[in-house]
């Protein structure tokens, strides 16, 4: 049985996505800052009215409401979604250096996974301002603490097992033909 053989690109690109998941980690409190950023957008967007980003406790958050009744939303440390990226990225960066998976799948599994966490991401920020807004504290708590963890785990097993549909499927570019680059 031969030993796998490295690549200088497999190497290269798991070097750069594992280097990129721990700049996320590295600058996880700027990412929380774009992600209010975004959600005041989204918000804004979507409801339009005031909405503005700010810091509560040193904390990156979103304020909305109307000019009688404001609410504030924080986004933690906790709920970063930098730490859900960093572990996708290093997952890919792991299947990057396996010889028999395609460079090409492994990259494509990772963006979408990466794409899908972010969306969901967002889309659990603006359920928990709406039930900030319509049902007050007791509502938003409830929703940050149960539908908020069974959203974001369920999404995170659904983006894991798109991931790994593409990354180990089958399926090769160039009629089975392997390549330097390993497609």
């Amino acid at each position: 049985m031969r030993a796998p053989r490295f690549t200088y690109p497999r190497v290269l690109f798991a070097m750069v996505l594992a280097t990129a998941g721990a700049l996320l980690i590295v600058y996880e409190f700027q990412l929380r800052v774009l992600e209010v950023a975004v959600a005041a957008w989204v918000n804004r967007l979507v409801l339009g009215g005031i909405v503005t980003t700010g810091w509560s406790d040193g904390e990156p958050s979103v304020t909305f409401g109307s000019p009688k009744v404001g609410y504030t939303v924080i986004v933690t440390v906790e709920c970063a979604i930098a730490l859900y990226l960093a572990a996708l990225l290093w997952i890919g960066a792991t299947l990057a250096l396996i010889p028999r998976l395609s460079l090409w799948q492994v990259l494509v599994s990772t963006m979408g996974a990466v794409a899908g966490m972010i969306l969901l991401n967002q889309v659990l920020l603006f359920v928990l301002e709406m039930s900030l807004w319509n049902g007050g504290l007791a509502v938003f708590e409830w929703m940050h603490s149960l539908v908020g963890s069974l959203l974001m785990l369920f999404g995170l097993a659904t983006c894991l097992f798109v991931f790994f549909r593409v990354a180990v499927s089958k399926t090769r570019v160039g009629r089975h033909r392997r390549t330097r680059w390993g497609n």
